[in-house]
Parts: structure tokens; C-alpha cells; sequence
């Protein structure tokens, strides 16, 4: 019914149903504050600022925020592994459905698989991520490995920005963030 009534559209590609815009977004939103679902409202605020953060190159700020869900959602058993920080980053950029693509994980690029990346979709003026996570090593290493294995090189046809994001996590130093606006020239 919500179909027919074009509150949801449905993508025959993916075979997804969708909010189609932003007005009946906040509609929905505003429907979910007042059914008693709060926790989903806030973490949707959360993901929105993350994005933004991620958007503003505040690596620091991701990194608590990532933190703060890895340490909410992730079972004791898996917590310290790749995979575990994988679905963490997804809850973290839930919000990025509203300006993205669905994100597109191990995406084969350059030489070597870029962990996360997310494509803009045509009508949205947001950057492209590339997104690499780290288990016991460090975001900077993985911001390295984005360039030397040029996972970003394939995207140089995009005409807007392109945002290299490295999240690591060390069981004892926790969780970092570095995130750089791709220069091709480097």
C-alpha cells in the first residue's frame, strides 16, 4: 500500500524498497519519535554526525564514534577481529543511505580490494570514500596502503571529491581515524 501511495518507491535493480525523499524522510522520522523507537532516532542522529565528521576530515571525532558502536554491538567472542569492525563501520555511515549508493564492500581496485567504499548517487554533491580498517595496526597504515595499492585510481573519472578514510583498532591503543582528500598527483 505504501507503494501504491508513493510513500516507498522499489528498485527493481536491487530489489530494494526506499524512502523516496527527503520530506517524507522526515516524516518518517518524526512517526518513529513518536511511536516510542528513540533509540533508533538517536542513532541515526549519531550517523549523520559521524558522516558530517567524516565530511569535515574529523578523524578523531570518527574514531570515538566508531568506538562508542563497536563497543555497543559487537559480541565479546568477535570483537577483536577485521569483520567485527567491517559491520561496525556499516551501523557508523547507516545514514550515508541518503546521499550514497549501497556501500560496496572488498571492491576490487587498483592492486588490492578496498575494504568499504561508498559512491555517491548522480544527484547528491558528496565525496566518494574509500575505506580501509585495520586490526593491530594503525590508520595511517591504512591510508598507506589505500595509496601504494591505488584503490582510489579507478575513481579519478569521478569529477567530485574522493575521501581516503583509515580506521584501525588496536587492542591496546583502541580506535583511530585518519581520513585525507585524495590528490591523484601524490
Amino acid at each position: 500500500m505504501l507503494l501504491c501511495l508513493r510513500y516507498l518507491s522499489f528498485d527493481e535493480r536491487t530489489s530494494e524498497v526506499f524512502i523516496p525523499n527527503q520530506e517524507i524522510a522526515r516524516e518518517f522520522i518524526r512517526s518513529v519519535k513518536a511511536g516510542g523507537w528513540d533509540g533508533l532516532v538517536q542513532a541515526l542522529k549519531r550517523s549523520d554526525g559521524l558522516l558530517k565528521s567524516t565530511w569535515e576530515l574529523g578523524g578523531e571525532i570518527v574514531a570515538q564514534g566508531v568506538a562508542a558502536i563497536h563497543n555497543e554491538t559487537a559480541s565479546m567472542l568477535k570483537y577483536n577481529n577485521e569483520n567485527s569492525l567491517t559491520c561496525t563501520v556499516l551501523m557508523a555511515y547507516y545514514s550515508a543511505k541518503a546521499y550514497y549508493m549501497n556501500p560496496l564492500l572488498e571492491l576490487p581496485s587498483g592492486k588490492g580490494f578496498a575494504d568499504v567504499v561508498y559512491l555517491p548517487k548522480r544527484d547528491m554533491d558528496r565525496p566518494a570514500l574509500v575505506v580501509e580498517l585495520k586490526w593491530d595496526q594503525s590508520a595511517k597504515g591504512a591510508i598507506a596502503q589505500i595509496k601504494d595499492k591505488q584503490y582510489a585510481a579507478w575513481l579519478e573519472g569521478y569529477t567530485g571529491k574522493i575521501l581516503l578514510v583509515g580506521i584501525s583498532y588496536d587492542e591496546k591503543k583502541g580506535h583511530a581515524c585518519v581520513i585525507e582528500e585524495y590528490n591523484p598527483n601524490i
